[in-house]
């Protein structure tokens, strides 16, 4: 089989091909805008709601010392002014969809199969049509790794002043930023090791938003000793958090007594603590890993499962195609600084994931790393030897997992 032929025949195939391919993803993610944003309140935009509306009651200052994730809310709240909390919530979620796609098409110049990727993961990942702070944060990571991405990569512009502007924004949005802190560190070093030095006049709109954020988390830091981030604990609840409750979930998950992907009542968290004792189950990301070893490590490498199926199934090919490039780099060690540090991040945010979601899985966490990848498929598969024929059977893998999205709506 000559390849050099099928990757001559591909790079053809593939003029006609994208356009195609483009057209279908735009129908696509409207078709699944317009089933989902139709739906009624739903799962954790409850919370959403009920946070948007304490702060047009009582205003930002007490709603910091309530727990309430501030950035999501600083957007909502006028847009809440002339619609519901939920249509308020969901439109600002739209609009920051909007802003990634003029991002990367407009600001970034990347290519035109970035943006069918992009769209494709909107429609296939529905809670981008959800009321939660979940974008905001996405939004504000991948403006951090597509910058730091690029910047790595001397054949690309990229302002690094932006891609911590993200950083800044994703860090008081959502707790979740945990599970990047290995890649965020990572990218950190790369970038630092280039010679790249922070300079303090561009530096200022950084240290003011830093400020800002600080200053508005004073309630919820004297109240609480932390910064404000959504808290899904409901207010009849004492003496319990969401790290004891996916805790619990876990066990109950493994006796057979709820189903996967569930959790546990609240009830059954406190019922539970009154009958062992307080310290039963671990109120911390530390605990959940030192309480019991054994069921940590099960956990973990049935996380790390849930985790492959997940990016696969959101962006199909190319996540094996990061896996195999990191594996690639790391054995024989001849990727430059652009082609190690997305395959090493994700690697990284797999790890931290799997090791402390000791519940289950949410796909929602991965999205920050997810989209990034994909811009990184886009640019690095071009370099391969057979480019056109990746490109080619990433098309292909996508069209007929767009086709089977719309076809089960039905």
């Amino acid at each position: 089989m000559d390849l050099n032929f099928i990757n001559t025949f591909c790079q053809r195939l593939n003029l006609r091909l994208q356009p195609v391919v483009l057209v279908l993803s735009v129908l696509y993610v409207v078709l699944m805008a317009l089933v989902f944003l139709s739906r009624p309140a739903h799962g954790d935009e409850f919370i959403f709601i009920g946070d948007l509306q304490f702060v047009m009651d009582n205003g930002f200052w007490a709603a910091s010392a309530s727990q309430v994730s501030l950035p999501q809310m600083l957007l909502a709240y006028p847009l809440a002014l002339l619609f519901s909390p939920l249509v308020a919530l969901r439109t600002i979620n739209v609009l920051i969809m909007l802003f990634l796609l003029y991002y990367i098409v407009r600001i970034r110049k990347l290519n035109t199969d970035v943006v069918i990727y992009f769209l494709f993961y909107f429609g296939t990942a529905h809670f981008f049509f959800s009321g939660i702070s979940d974008v905001l944060f996405i939004a504000g990571m991948v403006v951090f790794f597509t910058e730091t991405m690029l910047y790595l990569d001397d054949t690309k512009d990229s302002n690094l002043n932006w891609g911590f502007l993200g950083l800044i924004v994703a860090f008081f949005t959502r707790e979740i930023v945990l599970f990047y802190l290995l890649a965020v560190i990572l990218g950190c070093y790369l970038v630092y090791s280039t010679g790249w030095r922070p300079r303090l006049k561009k530096s200022i709109p950084h240290l003011f938003l830093i400020t800002f954020f600080v200053v508005l988390n004073i309630p919820g830091m004297l109240r609480n000793g932390k910064l404000s981030y959504d808290d899904r604990v409901p207010e009849t609840v004492k003496n319990a958090n969401m790290w004891q409750l996916r805790y619990l979930s876990r066990i109950m998950i493994d006796q057979g007594f709820i189903a996967d992907y569930t959790y546990a009542d609240w009830d059954e968290v406190l019922y539970y603590m009154e009958e062992n004792g307080q310290q039963s189950l671990p109120s911390d990301a530390l605990g959940t890993l030192v309480t019991n070893p054994e069921l940590t490590i099960i956990e973990f490498f049935q996380n790390l499962a849930d985790s492959v199926f997940f990016s696969v199934h959101a962006i199909g090919f190319m996540m094996l195609f990061c896996f195999f490039y990191f594996m690639r780099g790391y054995f024989f060690g001849n990727e430059g600084l652009f082609g190690l540090f997305v395959p090493m991040s994700f690697a990284f945010v797999m790890i931290l994931v799997s090791l402390i979601a000791i519940s289950f899985i949410e796909s929602r966490w991965y999205a920050s790393i997810l989209l990034p990848v994909t811009i990184f498929f886009s640019e690095q598969a071009r370099r391969e030897k057979y480019s056109h024929s990746f490109l080619t059977a990433n098309f292909a893998t996508l069209c007929l997992m767009m086709l089977y999205g719309m076809f089960i709506l039905q």
